[in-house]
């Protein structure tokens, strides 16, 4: 006798393969443009993120996609980005009010606009890069594991991601993506202390810059 419980998938239950993939690989993010603020990317010395010679704008981001977790920012993050695909039409947010950019590469390199009050003599001291100076060299005598290995797993740690990163990974772009805080006043300072805590290594602040990858730290501790 037939199953009468038998469950049949309609239409709305399917996603294309590369719908798929876009989900997987890629971030949708949904803000405000900032008036008056465009500007072709060389002028401002980024990419665009499709390779074209697109319009960048000034943007607020208040939350993001980031495969199917829909996350809201603790705290709005003006970055530059494309023109939107349109309204924000996912995640709950009010498309009379938001846009959505869609498909934007997670390791695509924008600029954080950061607005903080400091002392001029501070925030001009901030661009004076200082050479990395290892103080602890106990991380080469762990006895489990390769540098690489270790610093990958605190990295998954630190950021609270489900999985490893890539060694590719801008270490910025996820703090951004899991954490939803700023990156130097909150990501910086608990990744210093993870490095000392976990791996007996102390590097300056200074080392871990907004465009640092994974490999990039871990060169800088190997």
């Amino acid at each position: 006798m037939a199953n009468k419980n038998k469950f049949t998938p309609v239409e709305t239950h399917f996603v294309s393969s590369d719908s798929a993939t876009s989900i997987q690989s890629t971030l949708t993010v949904f803000g405000k443009l900032i008036s008056d603020a465009e500007s072709k990317p060389a002028a401002v010395g980024l990419a665009h993120p499709s390779g074209d010679i697109g319009t960048l704008h000034r943007s607020l981001v208040f939350g993001i996609r980031y495969g199917n977790q829909c996350q809201t920012l603790s705290q709005p993050q003006q970055v530059w980005l494309p023109s939107p695909d349109g309204p924000a039409d996912e995640c709950g947010w009010d498309p009379a009010q938001y846009v959505v950019w869609r498909n934007i590469p997670p390791d695509w390199q924008t600029l954080h606009v950061l607005t903080t009050r400091k002392p001029i003599s501070a925030a001009l001291a901030a661009g004076i890069p200082a050479a990395p100076r290892l103080q602890s060299a106990s991380i080469l005598q762990q006895s489990t594991g390769s540098v690489g290995a270790q610093v990958t797993a605190l990295v998954q740690q630190w950021a609270q991601m489900p999985q490893q990163p890539n060694l590719s990974d801008v270490l910025a772009n996820l703090w951004a993506i899991f954490r939803a805080s700023d990156f130097s006043t909150v990501g910086v300072p608990l990744l210093l202390q993870l490095l000392n805590s976990q791996l007996g290594v102390t590097i300056p602040a200074s080392a871990i810059t907004p465009t640092l990858t994974v490999s990039g730290l871990i060169a800088l501790l190997g």
